[in-house]
């Protein structure tokens, strides 16, 4: 989710608390980078792959078998101007099990190097991340962190052979496939029907593979993949598994979030006050069907007759979180952010046709999720532009889709970084005469400052308030990765209590623009120490899914071009700095992971350290974002008459924060699902094992 996609797999397959950043990862592999002149050259009658979005594609796979039986593959892609070049070679035995894969390529001048080799009994692998050996058998499969689809191709392949649909994945977990529906499609001048299958123990989120007989089509887990004669035939096949991928969760939801069928008592519990920002003890809280009835000291509240009691003896009830920046682009999403607390989020740029779509099915209850406000995402065209959201050649293009995102209800848009200069101020204005808000990137050449002048009312990713210190070259270039070499390279040595710059965060707080910082995910790319896991990730330990905990570590420490390690922390200090500014100044400041869910506390920790107080912390991901998106009267705070979107932690926040990982019950929309089962949905296998 920082707008979508290490390397290929790693980014597009694996790892959604790095890859969705679009961050510069602090983490590389420890061999010499291979020149991509140095990789192969995929034959003229190579099977070709697109990468998705498409119309124009954003990438390409090529896929061909040489006569020795070696299986290759090359897959380039552009993500905002991220280049990804890898090739990957696999061999299979007579039977088909895994013997050899090498991975190789660039990402962004890092090299990119991943191997399994299995022989007489004994496999080794060694990716960036992490290394092995063991026991190999003919049930035992290596899914690469850093491979190209093909890798997905040929684990279904081995999937299909198996019996039960299962396999051993080294070094740890189980890959298991589903059939997951057929659906008729017209392809050219026949009609063909296709098989979906869902792929669970992977990756974080569902990876579908579609199949014409025993012919792959499609590949799909952050972005789509598939044969390039299919590329017109994806959105229907993209509707059918959101919708077949839904009816899957039906059984789920009975069993582990019923709806509540009696009135439930929250009794002798601490609450967090966020309307006050205080804690107050030896409260009860009385829920009668999706709505808060009753609240007050505990022996001013009492049970009717068949209520549901739950003790707060230990433990301490808020109101459901707010993850302020986050893309609701796989189903699986949902479950893994109400394992963390989140009821309600805002989604800052997506596919509108496929969010409208589980929109829909988060009203009916046919899916598992937190309340979503969208935003439509706008960029302008060109090699940079987002895969998400829509695109605007011209003011007419620009208007037309500000007008859209108001006919379907969306409470605003974010302007992206390729989105033309001269749009800004009369797309802002025709946002603002619909009664909608105006956010987003700051786009090139633009400083924050222009962009709030010219109608932002909030910027989105601190590096965004960063680019008014920074040199113009940065500026220009703030569409590219360079967004993100800058402020390494020269934000540890801004002086934020210079008078320009104390005045411009002075007119961001007389202006009343609030900035959803994203703080967690510059940790991840600032602070490196080989061995160690970083930020949120870090507190959970051994009990992160598999798919992340091997992503998740960091064997080596690379910095970001024109920027030593040196810089890239002390920069990091600075946005800490940065946030104290803020905060000192009474700018409305908002946590947001655009990333895994499990950051959002680490937001919390990390505006705590910047000064604000704990209260004041959770506010930003509970009274904040609900004033922000004027939705304070429903959420945000423990009221009566508020929906009863509530957050049980076992522990005490209002001394450790940390503590809200250990999320006990969650309640959304007159459900009431516990922590455990929300956890273990979302692939972790228990709590957290410490706390900041």
């Amino acid at each position: 989710m920082f707008e979508q996609g290490k390397s290929a797999v790693a980014i597009i397959l694996g790892s959604y608390f790095l890859a969705n950043s679009g961050f510069v990862v602090a983490a590389a592999s420890t061999v010499t980078p291979q020149r991509t002149a140095a990789l192969v050259t995929p034959p003229p009658d190579s099977e070709v792959w697109s990468i998705g979005p498409f119309k124009p594609a954003h990438g390409q796979m090529n896929r061909w078998v040489t006569s020795d039986g070696t299986r290759w593959s090359r897959q380039r892609f552009n993500m905002r101007g991220r280049e990804f070049d890898v090739e990957q070679q696999l061999h299979l035995d007579a039977e088909g099990g895994l013997q050899t894969l090498v991975v190789r390529g660039v990402d962004l001048g890092s090299s990119v190097s991943e191997s399994f080799h299995a022989s007489q009994g004994r496999y080794s692998f060694e990716s960036a991340n992490d290394s092995g050996t063991g026991t190999a058998s003919s049930r035992s499969y290596y899914y690469p962190v850093t491979g190209t689809f093909d890798s997905i191709v040929a684990l279904t392949e081995a999937l299909l052979k198996s019996p039960e649909h299962t396999v051993h994945i080294v070094p740890s977990g189980t890959a298991r496939l589903t059939q997951l529906t057929t659906t008729k499609v017209r392809h050219g001048t026949e009609f063909k029907t296709l098989t979906a299958y869902k792929i669970d123990g992977v990756s974080e989120t569902e990876t579908v593979v579609w199949l014409d007989g025993a012919d792959f089509i499609a590949t799909d887990t952050y972005y789509p993949c598939v044969r390039k004669d299919w590329e017109d035939d994806w959105p229907e096949l993209d509707k059918a598994q959101i919708a077949s991928l839904a009816k899957l969760e039906g059984a789920l939801i009975a069993t582990i979030a019923p709806k509540v069928q009696q009135p439930v008592l929250f009794r002798d519990v601490q609450i967090f006050d966020a309307d006050g920002l205080a804690f107050r003890k030896h409260w009860s809280v009385l829920v009668d069907a999706e709505h808060i009835v009753s609240i007050g000291p505990a022996a001013t509240v009492s049970a009717p007759t068949n209520a549901l009691v739950i003790s707060g003896s230990g433990k301490t009830l808020l109101p459901g979180l707010w993850d302020a920046h986050f893309h609701y682009t796989r189903n699986a999403y949902g479950p893994q952010a109400l394992a963390q607390g989140i009821t309600s989020v805002r989604d800052i740029g997506n596919i509108p046709e496929d969010l409208s779509l589980r929109m829909n099915l988060l009203e009916k209850g046919d899916l598992l999720g937190p309340r979503v406000v969208p935003l439509l995402l706008i960029d302008g065209p060109g090699p940079t532009t987002a895969q998400l959201g829509v695109k605007a050649s011209s003011l007419e293009e620009g208007l037309a889709q500000v007008r859209r995102a108001h006919a379907m209800g969306y409470f605003g848009i974010k302007l992206y970084g390729s989105v033309d200069s001269k749009l800004i101020s009369p797309l802002a204005a025709e946002a603002h005469r619909l009664g909608m808000r105006v956010q987003g990137h700051v786009p090139a050449g633009v400083r924050p400052l222009d962009a709030i002048r010219e109608g932002y009312d909030e910027i989105n990713h601190l590096n965004f308030v960063v680019m008014q210190a920074m040199p113009q070259e940065v500026v220009d270039k703030d569409n590219t990765l360079t967004r993100f070499y800058g402020p390494a390279r020269y934000g540890g040595a801004v002086n934020w209590q210079s008078p320009e710059l104390s005045a411009f965060l002075d007119e961001l707080a007389a202006r009343h623009t609030a900035v959803d910082t994203t703080i967690s995910g510059y940790e991840n790319i600032y602070i490196c120490t080989p061995g160690k896991r970083v930020g949120g990730v870090a507190a959970w330990g051994t009990a992160l899914p598999v798919w992340l905990e091997r992503t998740s570590r960091t064997r080596k420490c690379e910095a970001n071009p024109g920027a030593t390690l040196e810089q890239m922390r002390a920069a990091f200090e600075k946005q800490i700095e940065l946030i104290c500014e803020l905060h000192k100044r009474g700018v409305t400041i908002l946590a947001g992971t655009d990333s895994t869910p499990i950051n959002l506390v680490r937001d919390m920790e990390l505006f705590h350290r910047a000064g604000l107080t704990i209260p004041e912390a959770i506010a930003s991901a509970t009274i904040a974002p609900a004033r922000t998106v004027g939705m304070d009267g429903r959420s945000g705070s423990i009221a009566n008459g508020k929906d009863a979107d509530l957050l049980l932690v076992d522990g005490d926040p209002s001394t450790t924060l940390g503590d809200l990982r250990n999320v006990e019950m969650v309640m959304r929309g007159g459900r009431l699902m516990k922590g455990d089962d929300l956890r273990a949905t979302a692939g972790f296998t228990g709590r957290p094992h410490y706390q900041e």
